[in-house]
Protein backbone atom coordinates (compact mmCIF):
# COMPACT_ATOMS: atom_id res chain seq x y z
CA UNK A 1 0.00 0.00 0.00
CA UNK A 2 1.25 3.48 -0.75
CA UNK A 3 2.32 5.94 1.91
CA UNK A 4 -0.73 8.11 1.25
CA UNK A 5 -2.98 5.08 1.60
CA UNK A 6 -1.46 4.28 4.99
CA UNK A 7 -1.85 7.88 6.14
CA UNK A 8 -5.44 7.89 4.93
CA UNK A 9 -6.20 4.76 6.97
CA UNK A 10 -4.71 6.38 10.07
CA UNK A 11 -6.63 9.63 9.61
CA UNK A 12 -9.88 7.74 9.05
CA UNK A 13 -9.52 6.25 12.54
CA UNK A 14 -9.62 9.72 14.09
CA UNK A 15 -12.89 11.11 15.35
CA UNK A 16 -14.38 14.56 14.91
CA UNK A 17 -12.89 15.90 18.15
CA UNK A 18 -9.42 14.59 17.24
CA UNK A 19 -9.56 16.27 13.84
CA UNK A 20 -10.63 19.56 15.40
CA UNK A 21 -7.79 19.31 17.93
CA UNK A 22 -5.33 18.79 15.07
CA UNK A 23 -6.80 21.81 13.29
CA UNK A 24 -6.32 23.89 16.43
CA UNK A 25 -2.73 22.65 16.74
CA UNK A 26 -2.03 23.70 13.15
CA UNK A 27 -3.55 27.13 13.83
CA UNK A 28 -1.45 27.65 16.96
CA UNK A 29 1.65 26.52 15.07
CA UNK A 30 0.88 29.20 12.49
CA UNK A 31 0.62 31.78 15.27
CA UNK A 32 4.01 30.73 16.65
CA UNK A 33 5.59 31.02 13.20
CA UNK A 34 4.03 34.47 12.79
CA UNK A 35 5.40 35.49 16.20
CA UNK A 36 8.89 34.19 15.40
CA UNK A 37 8.99 35.72 11.91
CA UNK A 38 6.96 38.97 12.01
CA UNK A 39 8.24 39.99 8.57
CA UNK A 40 5.95 37.33 7.08
CA UNK A 41 2.97 39.43 8.14
CA UNK A 42 4.04 42.50 6.16
CA UNK A 43 2.76 41.05 2.85
CA UNK A 44 -0.36 42.54 1.27
CA UNK A 45 -3.69 41.07 2.34
CA UNK A 46 -4.43 39.96 -1.23
CA UNK A 47 -1.61 37.42 -1.09
CA UNK A 48 -3.12 35.84 2.01
CA UNK A 49 -6.53 35.68 0.34
CA UNK A 50 -5.03 34.01 -2.73
CA UNK A 51 -3.11 31.53 -0.56
CA UNK A 52 -6.25 30.69 1.43
CA UNK A 53 -8.24 30.14 -1.76
CA UNK A 54 -5.49 27.99 -3.24
CA UNK A 55 -5.35 25.83 -0.11
CA UNK A 56 -9.14 25.52 0.11
CA UNK A 57 -9.79 24.80 -3.56
CA UNK A 58 -9.27 21.04 -3.64
CA UNK A 59 -11.02 20.18 -0.34
CA UNK A 60 -14.00 22.36 -1.27
CA UNK A 61 -14.12 20.80 -4.73
CA UNK A 62 -14.30 17.36 -3.11
CA UNK A 63 -17.04 18.48 -0.74
CA UNK A 64 -19.12 20.12 -3.44
CA UNK A 65 -18.93 17.41 -6.08
CA UNK A 66 -21.79 14.99 -6.27
CA UNK A 67 -19.78 11.81 -5.83
CA UNK A 68 -17.98 13.01 -2.70
CA UNK A 69 -14.55 13.16 -4.26
CA UNK A 70 -14.33 9.71 -5.74
CA UNK A 71 -15.78 7.80 -2.82
CA UNK A 72 -17.17 4.43 -3.76
CA UNK A 73 -20.90 4.25 -4.18
CA UNK A 74 -23.12 1.20 -3.72
CA UNK A 75 -25.73 2.52 -6.11
CA UNK A 76 -25.77 1.15 -9.66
Amino acid sequence: MSVLGELNKQVNRLGFIDLKLLTGAAFVTGLVVAKLFPDLLTAATGWYVLLALACAFHPMLLLLTRDGGGATSDES
